[in-house]
């Protein structure tokens, strides 16, 4: 069968595959993917017309987030007018009558500081955003949050007028809450307009384990 494609930061790729193949080794089950080495700024054909590009995250180990966006060729806005005739008939001259789209599809942005979405701005408008959100409210700090680079509810609080995604995934709790407080915490503290569109991402009953 075909490997499993992995994007991941390249610092990590020959620690993880010396990994797997002990691994592999071990349970004689071949355990290898198709590591795709990644730095901030690459990017990677996904399929047609998707493609990930990575940027730099901020945690205790080399880490990277993902963007997934869409990119189309549209005609240029000064074509709308021409009848589909003139426009193929250009196209087929060799015309050159339209340009390409862009737009945020699907960020994952995991393990890290919230300074590393700040620092790429263009995650604020993908149309689905899937991040952090480890402590909620004064049983860890803001301070102790961020001594373990993780992201705590009041920074995105703080942020709230700056996300412009339709879908907001939270994830990474801390298993110091309930599910249902990590719900009922997110309605009191975050303010309407950013709470309706935050799907936290929890069991629908307690922590497995």
């Amino acid at each position: 069968s075909t490997p499993l494609r992995v994007m991941m930061p390249a610092e990590i790729v020959q620690p993880l595959e010396r990994s797997l193949a002990a691994m592999t080794e071990m349970q004689r089950y071949d355990l290898s993917v198709d590591a795709v080495p990644m730095r901030p700024g690459d990017e990677t054909l996904l399929r047609g017309d998707l493609h990930v590009k990575a940027f730099r995250t901020k945690h205790t180990v080399p880490s990277l987030g993902y963007q997934v966006v869409r990119r189309v060729q549209k005609l240029r806005a000064e074509f709308h007018q021409l009848p589909g005739e003139e426009i193929a008939r250009r196209r087929q001259a060799g015309e050159d009558m339209c340009h390409e789209v862009e737009t945020g599809e699907l960020v994952y942005a995991t393990d890290t500081l919230i300074e590393a979405l700040d620092d790429e701005p263009s995650v604020y408008d993908a149309r689905v955003l899937i991040m952090e959100c480890t402590f909620l409210d004064d049983k860890k700090s803001r301070a102790d949050s961020r001594a373990g680079c993780h992201v705590h509810l009041d920074e995105i609080v703080d942020r709230a007028s700056r996300f412009n995604n339709e879908h907001i995934v939270l994830m990474h709790f801390s298993q110091l809450y309930h599910p249902d407080e990590v719900r009922e915490l997110l309605a009191a503290r975050c303010p309407p307009s950013l709470h309706e569109r935050i799907v936290p991402l929890l069991p629908s009953r307690n922590w497995p384990g």
